[in-house]
């Protein structure tokens, strides 16, 4: 991915509705992005991530095989 990152989404309807902003920080600072092509961006990439994840029940067995071989 390159960088952590929040995809920051505010209420509201219509016009009355702030646009999403991506924030983005490091150890010298922060960036808020708040072109809609880079937002867009970003939450494609936070898409793609969260469907080559693991579900719920699958990443609790990993982690239970991975706690077993730590206090093996």
């Amino acid at each position: 991915m390159g960088c952590d990152f929040t995809v920051l989404a505010f209420p509201g309807a219509g016009d009355a509705a702030e646009p999403e902003v991506a924030y983005t920080e490091n150890i010298i600072g922060f960036i808020l992005q708040d072109d809609s092509d880079q937002v867009t961006r970003f939450q494609r990439i936070y898409d793609a991530v969260w469907g080559r994840s693991m579900g719920a029940e699958a990443s609790v067995d990993t982690m239970r095989q991975a706690q077993s071989q730590l206090t093996t």
